[in-house]
């Protein structure tokens, strides 16, 4: 009986070596894609940042016409 339950520990570890990898690769995507969403949402508001004073500043010039 104790080498029965010695190879099931054994198969235990395997697999849970194996949903540990599973789970660090699942980490690692879901932390990509909130970087990815993070950017993809910050870098509009920062060229909107730039391109309203500019659209204000032209716009103010061709009222004033």
């Amino acid at each position: 009986m104790d080498k029965d339950m010695q190879q099931r520990w054994e198969v235990l570890e395997q697999k849970v070596d194996e949903v540990h990898k599973s789970v660090s690769t699942i980490r690692r995507y879901i932390a990509i894609a909130f970087w990815v969403g993070v950017v993809m949402l910050v870098f509009p508001f920062v060229g909107l940042l730039f391109a309203i004073p500019t659209f204000l500043s032209t716009f103010s010039v061709y009222s004033g016409l």
